[in-house]
Formats: structure tokens, sequence, C-alpha cells
């Protein structure tokens, strides 16, 4: 219950964080997957050659031959979040110009023509653009995480404050949500990027996890703004741990109903007392304030500890 509830639930946005700020020690970790996995090596060479060039400007190579490179380069990638930062200190590299040089001639006569011992010349500066070019696009991007699991108690512990805090339940357009994967980091195409397609491979940079936090069960809104909009009514329900300030609780309930209509529904949740569930009371927006009392006080009595073992007594004899 920090002071961005209130206003994300008054103003019907939603905040998308830096995803360099999140808890995850490895966020934002890629591979990079070369050419040889994904095509033939005369097909990617010629891709490299095609994207990198127009025709237009095989007749013009004199000069200075790394600012070509480097408009080519930027007309090809270019998004905002990618032009000017880094492909002159690249192309500058000694190395990196002798290579070009020596294979310009080859460029311009056929491109089918280079060979395959070629590869290795192209394969530094390749991985190391590649690189750059993902590192810089993520600063650019803000994330807001979500997740399918309402009643996971490490949520509540991790990201509620221990039931003090609240869990909303938001409709959220299927073309703006998408599921986190969890295993290896993911590994970015080369050919993928080196053929436009960068906003595509950076996205999918924040969309596989470490093994470790699959409990989160997490999907996530990728963005280039701070803030996401919502439409009246997309709030469909909150619920409120059982530990937190009543007072409040009403309080953004009076909002909630302002800015998402009279449908939304309430709810106090609570741990079990003998197990490690989470469950919940749907309660009416006037009563909340009460009821949250009520269940703090219930959970220090045996009656509560007494009503969650034949619940659980008899869900164990429904899985049985």
């Amino acid at each position: 219950m920090n002071e961005w509830l209130p206003r994300n639930l008054h103003e019907r946005i939603i905040f998308l964080n830096h995803p360099f700020n999140f808890n995850d020690p490895t966020e934002n970790n890629f591979s990079i997957r070369g050419y040889s996995k994904k095509v033939s090596s005369d097909k990617f060479l010629n891709s490299i050659f095609e994207s990198l060039y127009d025709k237009k400007f095989f007749s013009n190579w004199v000069g200075n031959e790394n600012e070509i490179l480097r408009k080519n380069i930027e007309n090809k990638l270019s998004k905002d979040f990618i032009k000017n930062m880094f492909v002159n200190d690249l192309l500058e590299k000694k190395e990196a110009a002798k290579k070009f040089s020596e294979n310009k001639k080859a460029v311009f006569k056929a491109p089918t023509d280079l060979k395959v011992e070629n590869l290795d010349e192209l394969e530094g500066w390749e991985d190391e653009f590649i690189y750059k070019a993902i590192k810089k696009a993520q600063e650019s991007y803000r994330i807001a995480s979500f997740t399918d699991n309402w009643h996971n108690s490490l949520m509540w512990g991790h990201y509620a404050d221990g039931m003090r805090g609240v869990c909303v339940k938001y409709e959220i357009d299927d073309r703006d949500i998408h599921e986190v994967d969890y295993g290896k980091p993911y590994e970015v195409s080369t050919y993928n990027m080196l053929n436009g397609k960068v906003e595509q491979e950076v996205e999918r940079t924040f969309l596989k996890k470490n093994q470790d936090w699959s409990y989160e069960s997490e999907f996530r809104i990728i963005k280039r703004e701070s803030f996401y909009k919502l439409k009246k009514g997309a709030v469909k329900a909150v619920f409120f741990g059982y530990k937190c300030d009543p007072g409040k609780a009403k309080f953004l309930c009076d909002i909630v109903k302002a800015a998402h209509g009279p449908n939304v529904n309430f709810y106090v949740a609570r741990n079990s007392q003998v197990d490690h569930t989470v469950t919940h009371d749907k309660v009416k927006s006037e009563g909340l304030s009460i009821r949250i009392s009520q269940v703090k006080d219930e959970m220090r009595k045996f009656r509560t500890f007494l009503d969650d073992s034949n619940v659980a007594y008899f869900m164990d004899m429904l899985g049985e």
C-alpha cells in the first residue's frame, strides 16, 4: 500500500518499472545465437550484405567507407532506441575496417561469391554489434508484472508486504500481455537482428526467466512508456490482505468504485491456519473495514483453526 497504488487506481493506469530495477539478479540476461544454427553460411552472408547495404550505394563505395557503412546500418536497424548509440565506435576499430575493406570487392561484384572462410572474419564484430544493440535497447523499455496465481502465499509475502497489501485483478487486452517462460535465457537471433527485427528480439529477452522464479506464474506488459492506460471497469476485483490498515482499505475501496464503477468485487484474503494456502471472503464495500478487523481478531481464535481443519479434512477426502 504505497503512494503509487491510489494514484494508479484513481487515474486508471498501471505503473511500468525499469527492468533493471527488478529483484531478479539475472533479469535481462540473454545469449546470442549465431547464423550457423539458423541458416546456411552462404544464405546468412547474403542476408547480412542485403540488409546492411542498399544496391544504390554499391556504386558509391568511395571516400569514407566506415561512414557509408554506418549510415546504411542505421537506416536498416533504425528504431528510436538504437540510433546513434554505438555504430561509430564499433566501426572505427582498425580491425573491423580492415575486414570490410578486404571483402568490399567481393560484395560489389556478387555477394554469392563470398566464401565460407570469410565468416570467421565477420564473427567478431557481429557478436559485439548484437550485444551492444540489445543492451542499449533494453534501457528504453518498461515492464509491469502480473500473475494468474493470486492465492500463492509466496506472492503475498514478497509483493504484498506479508498480507499487509493488496492484490488487484485486471482485465488486460490479450495483445498487450505476454506470458513469461522459465528456463534458459533467450537466444537472440543474429539473423533476425540483421534483418530488422530488433524490437521483436529485444522484447523476447524480457520473457525468459530462471526456473527458480516459476512459482510466480508471471505475465508482462512490455512498453516504452512508464504508464499503461486502462479502460474504465478494467479493475475487476481487489483482494485486501487481512493485516492491512482498515482505514486505508476503505479509502482505496472508494477510489476504485469512483474510477471503475460499482461492479468491482472486494475480498479479504487470509492464510489458512492449518496449511500453506490462502483463502478469501467476499465482502460488500461498506463492510470492508469492519470485516478486516474481524478477520484479524478471528485469526487468533481456536474457532478459526477448527474451521480450517474441517475444510482441510473434507478437501483431502475429495482429493482421495
